[in-house]
Parts: structure tokens; C-alpha cells; sequence
């Protein structure tokens, strides 16, 4: 997409999203430079979640929604994550290219 995109998935399981476990993931997955894999204590990722509301109280709960943003022009839009790669794709470019 020629511009700067960075992807955070923060896990909604801490205790069983360890480090090891979420780099053999990427490792199978072949997630690339830029995608990073969030975990951490189990209080700072409820908080994390939460601001963002999207903090659950079992893993089985959460939904599939991305938060896309543009930090220039603040621009932030949800997408539901399990529609096509194409309507995502669709999605990214018009908060990129958000020149408001």
C-alpha cells in the first residue's frame, strides 16, 4: 500500500498468550515485520483492553473487530474482521488516505 502500516493484535488470553507461544504463532503464520503481538500481565492487558472497550471476561467472547486508525489525521473506523481481505484492504486505504 506504499505507506507506513503498523498492526497490533493484543491478545484477550495473557495467561496462555505467552511470549513463546504468540512467536510460534507468528512463526507458522508468517507474520511479518510491522505485525507485532501484544501480551503481557493480565491487569495491563484488561486495562488495554478496556479503554479500548473490548475487554471480555473469557477468551470465548471476543469479537473479531480491527480498529483502524490514522494518527495524522485522527480518523478511526472499525472493521469487522472476519469480512474479506478485499473489504479490509478497502477499509485501510480510505482511513490512509483521510486527508481531513
Amino acid at each position: 500500500m506504499d505507506k507506513n502500516l503498523v498492526f497490533i493484535s493484543i491478545t484477550v488470553d495473557p495467561d496462555n498468550a505467552t511470549p513463546s507461544a504468540l512467536k510460534e504463532y507468528a512463526q507458522k503464520n508468517n507474520v511479518g515485520k510491522g505485525w507485532y503481538l501484544l501480551s503481557g500481565k493480565k491487569e495491563n492487558i484488561e486495562l488495554v483492553l478496556t479503554k479500548l472497550s473490548k475487554n471480555v471476561e473469557s477468551r470465548e467472547q471476543h469479537d473479531a473487530i480491527i480498529l483502524i486508525g490514522n494518527l495524522d489525521t485522527r480518523l478511526w473506523k472499525k472493521v469487522n474482521g472476519l469480512t474479506t481481505n478485499k473489504e479490509i484492504k478497502v477499509m485501510v486505504e480510505s482511513v490512509i488516505n483521510d486527508e481531513n
